[in-house]
């Protein structure tokens, strides 16, 4: 008498259901990774140049979105909308620093300007 199910359908049958149950939940990295980028944004100050701002907020929306699309288990897309989060908020992050570098390099050529203006000592 043959058996019902043979072992190699059987092994088929379990891994296509472990790959599956995989598949139905986002990884908590890709969480995580999307949390991290957005507070490194924050902490560089992404909130304060314009454009950064936008990008720092487009990713807060995107995260919330993607915690949405895990409540109502389309993980999918949740990964998708998870990894434009990271991407807005890695912009966001370089944004803010390209601004701060901006700045700082004004300054110091407003000192530089200032010294070159101001009279020099006489060499002794």
């Amino acid at each position: 008498m043959k058996p019902f199910i043979s072992s190699m359908q059987a092994a088929l049958a379990l891994g296509l259901l472990v790959a599956g149950c995989a598949a139905s939940q986002v990884p908590a990295t890709s969480i995580s990774a999307s949390q991290t980028a957005i507070r490194t944004a924050e902490a560089a100050g992404a909130g304060i140049d314009p454009k950064a701002a936008l990008h720092l907020s487009m990713a807060r929306t995107e995260y919330n979105q993607a915690r949405q699309l895990i409540v109502q288990e389309d993980t999918h897309k949740a990964e998708l909308v998870l990894a434009r989060a990271s991407s807005d908020a890695q912009l966001a992050f370089a944004l803010a620093r390209a601004a701060s570098a901006k700045a700082e390099a004004e300054h110091t050529m407003d000192e530089i300007r200032a010294l070159q203006a101001s009279p020099q000592l006489s060499p002794r």
